[in-house]
């Protein structure tokens, strides 16, 4: 599972987990950008609007079994839903977070389901070789939704802000 799936980290992972053979849930807040979700490789997109908990639909979309893995990019208010998600065994993998802040963790939840939790925020030379392999094989392919001068740095740092693009923004100086 994917949360902000729309954004740049979230689309490169869905197809990533799709190259390896996973099936995997997209969850995002854009009703928008369901569809192309669907065509990058998500099975299922999930739209998390409101309060609602999505960890309900993924249970029964799992018949009560949940993820295997979460990729957790938006944390704060996804947090709680996410770890709901998760089957017994489960891990998840912290790589962004929208709006800061902090958690709430009842230990008690990572002692019964034995989940494993943890951050990234880096690639070794490996992985960024294996990334590049899988480009060549067209099995990744870069989804760039902008390209803004380096002078529009503000208009793009507003496009992120309110989620409208899809993929990446690039500034180019």
């Amino acid at each position: 599972m994917v949360t902000g799936a729309g954004g740049g980290l979230g689309v490169h992972s869905i197809q990533i987990a799709k190259s390896i053979g996973a099936t995997v849930f997209a969850v995002t807040t854009s009703p928008s950008k369901s569809n192309l979700l669907t065509e990058i490789g998500a099975q299922e997109v999930l739209l998390a609007q409101d309060d609602l908990d999505y960890s309900e639909i993924v249970m029964a979309l799992t018949e009560d079994y949940g993820v295997n893995v979460v990729i957790e990019n938006v944390t704060g208010p996804a947090f709680q839903s996410s770890l709901n998600s998760m089957s017994q065994f489960g891990r998840m993998v912290i790589v962004g977070d929208i709006g800061g802040g902090s958690i709430k963790l009842n230990s008690a939840e990572l002692i019964f389901r034995d989940a494993h939790i943890m951050g990234t925020g880096g690639a070794t030379r490996k992985q960024l070789k294996e990334v590049a392999e899988l480009v060549e094989g067209k099995k990744l392919r870069p989804i760039i939704s902008k390209i803004y001068p380096l002078e529009q740095a503000l208009d793009a740092y507003h496009s992120i802000k309110e989620q409208r693009p899809f993929g990446r923004i690039i500034l180019k100086p």
